[in-house]
């Protein structure tokens, strides 16, 4: 609560810069901070721990991911260059 009003956390639908692959951690991460005790709140060392593991996990899914567009992008093009063989 923040003078008398909840916390109000957007959506993943709602969020400005598009998909959030860690949501679910980082509201729950938001929740903690929020708490109404200082002493039930996470250490700055904590929150600052665990915004580095979201984020070393959204890189390494982008990178896997971007890994495999261009596997999928080279053996796209291998199969293309076969088939333009057989027309001439």
């Amino acid at each position: 609560m923040l003078n008398g009003k909840n916390l109000v956390i957007p959506g993943p639908d709602e969020l400005h810069g598009g998909e959030l692959p860690a949501y679910d951690q980082y509201v729950a991460l938001i929740k903690d901070c929020w708490r109404m005790e200082a002493a039930d709140r996470p250490s700055m060392d904590h929150v600052a721990s665990e915004l580095r593991s979201m984020l070393s996990g959204m890189l390494t899914t982008k990178i896997n991911t971007s890994q495999e567009m261009s596997l999928v992008n080279t053996t796209s093009d291998e199969s293309g260059s076969d088939d333009k063989r057989g027309e001439d």
